[in-house]
């Protein structure tokens, strides 16, 4: 009988095997060294289905005198295969540099101050020292355009820059991997003529020598955006602000040439929201699209504006929404610098200077440090 369980054992997992998903191809040339969320997905899948095929050949009838789980005749438990998992990056900016998170471990990158960072999928990540000007400072320079120059920070620290320098300020905002272009998203904001200054948003290829993609202007006198967030099927989601709305409304692009960009781009009608507030309200805002491109979360006031809930819609279904984690009322000075950045069950909310970052998780939330937080490599 022992001879015969391992024979049906191998024979199931091998069909379990043979019928599960294919891997997606990789080029190894420039193989990325985490794991990216579509293998796992796979992986876990392969993993279940050997779990399954176990289980079921050891599920035996007891009067045959076999093994069986949790039963009579024998008393033995089955083997757990774990399933692989990604597990995602947290990156954390301040003066005291850059932090990474991922699950419980906890490295310091480099211990220069940074005000933003974000997580490649090769274990690298992209930095500025300073962001673009704030909107209510775009009418003089605060500080050098060369500040806001963006750099490339490896595994051990060690920093060179990206690109070269721009005529304008810089402002990174996201990164994704979108049909298989690793795209870096930012903006520069130029200032050289005061009477028409203008804020252009670019999508850069890391892997290809072409110039950046133009996007389109997505700021200019007294107007602009917050931080933009970037799905894998190309839409990109943010608040924008403008004189007429201090709490800002819902911004929605698509990269050219992206799924996103053939169907419709969703509109803040769709969630049941108005398409513009009152100034000075406190009002839906803080938009973001999580890691896939497939739902859309804000920060909506609760209790008269006393406090703050994030909120998810899926675009599936827009006008369902779910209330995923209350947080501290916004700070007026904050409301232009907040975030969101999602990723499954899993996001972080930043509140600028005003106060530490906070992740959220299903059974958790965690006050983290610096003023920004970001999630990756696909966040």
């Amino acid at each position: 009988m022992p001879n015969q369980l391992d024979d049906r054992i191998r024979s199931l997992v091998t069909s379990a095997v043979r019928t599960a998903p294919d891997a997606p191809h990789i080029d190894f040339r420039d193989a990325p060294s985490p794991v990216r969320r579509s293998v796992a997905k796979r992986a876990t899948a392969i993993g279940a289905a050997i779990v399954a095929a176990i289980a079921g050949a050891l599920v035996i009838n007891q009067g045959t005198g076999g093994v069986v789980v949790g039963g009579n005749d024998t008393d033995t438990t089955a083997a757990r295969v774990p399933a692989p998992s990604a597990e995602s990056t947290i990156v954390t900016v301040g003066p005291n540099g850059v932090v990474e998170r991922t699950g419980d471990d906890t490295r310091s990158v480099t211990s220069d101050p940074f005000t933003t960072a974000l997580a490649l999928d090769d274990g690298t990540f992209v930095a500025q020292r300073r962001s673009g000007p704030s909107i209510s400072g775009r009418d003089s320079d605060t500080w050098p355009k060369s500040d806001t120059s963006v750099v490339r920070i490896n595994a051990s620290g060690h920093t060179t820059p990206l690109f070269d320098a721009v005529s304008g300020f810089v402002t990174l905002h996201d990164f994704a991997i979108v049909e298989g272009r690793r795209l870096l998203l930012y903006s520069v904001y130029d200032n050289d003529d005061p009477a028409n200054p203008n804020e252009e948003l670019y999508a850069l290829d890391l892997d290809a020598s072409t110039r950046p993609q133009d996007l389109g202007s997505v700021g200019g006198w007294e107007v602009g955006t917050s931080r933009l967030t970037l799905g894998s099927n190309g839409l990109i989601v943010g608040t924008s602000y403008g004189v007429c709305c201090s709490s800002g409304n819902f911004f929605a692009k698509a990269v050219p040439g992206a799924p996103a960009a053939a169907r419709p781009l969703p509109k803040a009608e769709d969630f049941g929201l108005q398409n513009g507030y009152e100034d000075g309200c406190v009002c839906p805002t803080k938009f973001a699209v999580d890691p896939d491109g497939d739902a859309i979360y804000w920060l909506d006031p609760v209790d008269g504006g006393a406090t703050m809930t994030v909120v998810r819609a899926a675009l599936a279904d827009p006008l369902q929404h779910t209330q995923v984690a209350p947080v501290a009322r916004l700070d007026p000075a904050s409301m232009h610098i907040a975030s969101i950045d999602a990723d499954d069950d899993q996001f972080v909310v930043s509140f600028g200077a005003t106060q530490p970052p906070m992740l959220f998780t299903p059974d958790r939330s965690a006050t983290l440090e610096g003023g920004l937080a970001t999630l990756g490599p696909n966040g």
